[in-house]
């Protein structure tokens, strides 16, 4: 049997775990991505930093 007994009956295993890490890294650029387009566009309106951090942050908790 040897050291590769099991690398057959784990496949299953790895493949989802793989999946389950570009499921996560995905969504996280997406927020990312989400969350820059979001800071540009009240940019433009005209907001200051401080501002900005404010609305965010009311966002996060609301």
């Amino acid at each position: 049997m040897g050291i590769h007994h099991d690398y057959k009956s784990k496949r299953g295993e790895r493949a989802m775990a793989k999946q389950q890490k570009r499921e996560a890294k995905f969504s996280d650029n997406t927020d990312k991505k989400e969350e820059e387009k979001l800071i540009k566009e009240l940019k433009k309106a005209g907001l200051n930093k401080d501002e900005i951090k404010q609305f965010l942050e009311g966002r996060a908790k609301g």
